[in-house]
């Protein structure tokens, strides 16, 4: 029951419902337009995803999910993500780097604050579990690492006896299985919303199914109902296919020694890492992506600039402590955060009533 409570504080909190006005790849756009994911669709895609790759590595001796957690932190796996996707990370990272905060600006470091800051509750194994990576988190965050070796000790004492484990994990089992299925849903999703958007003809899925690299029935299959369907320009089948094949993916997998999640068919895991090499290409710095991002950077970069000489702070929580910060590198970080939580909408409909 604990888990459902949480699951419902989780949707129920403002900052998460936020994410439908995070950009996934393009900026959410409402109406007649194609739909694109968002953050908060994508969040409860790979919710699900994850429950499938956890099921699917589960056995009658053990449940993979033995913490009930990898729904929660897949919600949540998101929530720190800046306005305009990684495009905004990359430029809160350079800004605020040359601002004089050595660490930048880590999106996922940023879940953590974000989760802090709206008071959103959940238990040390899901926060745990939402590390991925350890190595780069803030030095504010050490207090997490502690949490983390916690959590890795109990998957230990857990699956010890139904799996080898010679070197220790550095993240969780539940980490795994979201990270897994943030990658099989954000590649599948991706290339969806790309095709069905005519960024691309499909072309190279053409090109990989007469290469005849691949024996895989299930990926022939899938690459001539793809290629048929991008040709009739069908955006309904174009998204069912994908979304089948994101069930594929989550299918692949079985739990190996030392807690890692391996491929049963290394076809199928091949086949995933091509296609996500498509979508970085074709769909993700594709000239149309491009175009769109030029102007969400102005955007930004406007929004910050306006912060800083304009001592703006909109955020009642973050505006008092901003005023007390005892050293500019407090100030200068705690305003990094403050921006950080800002929506697409909030930052854009700033921009434009000030042009």
């Amino acid at each position: 029951m604990q888990h459902l409570i949480s699951r419902s504080h989780i949707e129920s909190n403002k900052a998460f419902q936020r994410l439908s006005d995070k950009t996934q790849v393009l900026t959410p756009k409402l109406g007649r337009q194609e739909v694109v994911r968002n953050r908060l669709t994508h969040s409860y895609e790979v919710a699900t995803s994850a429950e499938m790759v956890a099921a699917t590595i589960s056995t009658k001796a053990f449940d993979a999910d033995y913490q009930k957690s990898v729904y929660n932190i897949s919600l949540l796996h998101d929530i720190g993500h800046s306005p305009f996707g990684h495009e905004g990370a990359k430029i809160l990272q350079e800004r605020f780097k040359n601002l004089g905060i050595e660490e930048g600006f880590s999106d996922n470091n940023n879940n953590f604050i974000i989760i802090k800051k709206n008071q959103i509750n959940i238990n040390d194994y899901e926060l745990a579990s939402l590390i991925k990576y350890p190595e780069k988190l803030y030095k504010s965050q050490a207090d997490l690492k502690v949490i983390l070796r916690k959590a890795i000790d109990e998957d230990i004492a857990y699956f010890g006896s139904f799996v080898d484990i010679n070197d220790r994990p550095d993240r969780t089992v539940a980490c795994e299985v979201m990270d897994e299925a943030d990658r099989n849903t954000y590649t599948c999703a991706d290339l969806a919303d790309c095709y069905s958007l005519g960024i691309s003809k499909g072309e190279e899925l053409t090109e990989i199914l007469e290469s005849g690299k691949y024996d895989n029935h299930m990926i022939i299959e899938f690459l001539t109902s793809a290629v048929k369907a991008i040709e009739d320009k069908n955006k309904t089948l174009i998204k069912n296919i994908f979304a089948n094949l994101k069930m594929k993916f989550n299918q692949n997998y079985y739990l190996g020694d030392d807690l890692e999640l391996k491929p049963k068919d290394q076809q199928v895991y091949e086949f995933r890492e091509e296609l996500f090499k498509i979508s970085v290409k074709k769909y993700i710095f594709s000239d149309f992506v491009r175009s769109a991002r030029g102007s969400e950077t102005a955007c930004l970069n406007f929004y910050i600039d306006y912060v800083f000489e304009h001592e703006r702070y909109p955020s009642k929580y973050y505006k008092n402590k901003i005023q007390n910060a005892t050293t500019e590198l407090e100030k200068v970080t705690l305003i990094r955060d403050m921006i950080a939580e800002s929506t697409d909408s909030y930052v854009k409909n700033f921009y434009n009533d000030r042009h």
